[in-house]
C-alpha cells in the first residue's frame, strides 16, 4: 500500500482545442474550490493553442476525439514522470467536487470508476465509464503508459474507457465499482440543451445531501446551474446547523 498524500493526487482533465465554452465553465465553477487540495491539469492534444496557461499541458497526440485513448496514455507518461500516486480523469463535461475527491479512498485500490460489462462492439469486456471519471494508481497508470499505443481505427481502442479496461485485463488489473461517480439523466452525445426547466440531472448531482462526486453529459452552459444547485444545498445545510446549534 503506497503512502498516499494529497499533494500527490492529479485531477487530469482531458480537454481539446475547439471546446472553449466548456473550459471556461469548469474554470468558473468547481476548479476554483480545489484550492491546494490537490493537483490538477488540463491536457489538450497538438493543434493551435497560443498563450497556454499555466495549468495546461500539451501532448503529444491527436486532439480529436478518435485520439482520447492516446490522450489518457501520455497523461499518464506525464503524471508518473512528476511522481504523482493517483490521476483522477475526468472529461470536460464533467462537474466534479474537489473536496470528494481527495476524501474519495482512491489510494486503496488500482483502478476505481463506475463498472460497467460489455455492451457493444466498442466495448467488448468490462470497463469504467470514462465520462464519470475514473482513478488510477501508479501501477494500473504504468500499465497505460506501457501499452502498445491506441489504435483508433479498432473499435475497441477507438473508445478511450474501453481501450483502458482492454489493458486493464491484459494486466490482471480488476476494477472497483464506485457508484458515487454519476452521469446526468437523460444525457447523452449528441444531444441538445436539456429544457428550460427540467431539472431530472438534480438526482445525480453532488449536493450536501448525498456522497455524489462527479456528474457528467453537461455543456459548458449547463455546468453553472449544476454548480449553482451545489453552492444552494451547501447553504441550506449550513442554516439547518445554524438552526440547530441555536435550539
Amino acid at each position: 500500500m503506497i503512502t498516499f498524500t494529497k499533494s500527490k493526487l492529479l485531477i487530469a482533465i482531458l480537454a481539446c482545442h475547439h471546446r472553449a465554452p466548456h473550459l471556461q465553465a469548469i474554470r468558473e465553477t468547481w476548479v476554483p474550490d480545489i484550492k491546494g487540495r490537490c493537483e490538477y491539469r488540463f491536457f489538450f492534444g497538438r493543434g493551435s493553442h497560443a498563450n497556454p496557461q499555466a495549468d495546461e499541458v500539451t501532448l503529444d497526440c491527436d486532439d480529436a476525439y478518435r485520439g482520447l485513448a492516446c490522450k489518457v496514455q501520455e497523461a499518464c507518461r506525464w503524471a508518473l514522470h512528476l511522481g504523482f500516486e493517483i490521476l483522477f480523469k475526468v472529461d470536460d463535461d464533467t462537474y466534479v467536487r474537489p473536496d470528494r475527491v481527495v476524501m474519495a479512498g482512491f489510494e486503496k485500490h488500482d483502478w476505481v470508476g463506475r463498472v460497467n460489462g460489455a455492451t457493444d462492439m466498442y466495448h467488448l469486456h468490462p470497463y469504467t465509464r470514462g465520462g464519470v471519471g475514473y482513478s488510477l494508481s501508479r501501477k494500473a497508470m504504468y500499465a497505460l503508459a506501457n501499452a502498445p499505443k491506441p489504435n483508433p481505427d479498432i473499435p475497441s481502442e477507438y473508445a478511450e474507457d474501453s481501450w483502458v479496461g482492454k489493458v486493464m485485463l491484459a494486466n490482471k488489473i480488476v476494477a472497483v465499482n464506485d457508484d458515487r461517480l454519476r452521469c446526468a439523466d437523460l444525457s447523452g452525445p449528441g444531444r441538445k440543451p436539456r429544457p428550460k426547466g427540467f431539472e431530472a440531472w438534480k438526482k445525480d448531482a453532488p449536493s450536501q445531501g448525498n456522497s455524489f462526486i462527479t456528474t457528467c453529459e453537461f455543456l459548458g452552459s449547463e455546468m453553472y446551474p449544476v454548480h449553482q444547485y451545489w453552492l444552494e444545498s451547501r447553504q441550506q445545510h449550513t442554516n439547518l446547523m445554524n438552526k440547530l446549534r441555536i435550539k
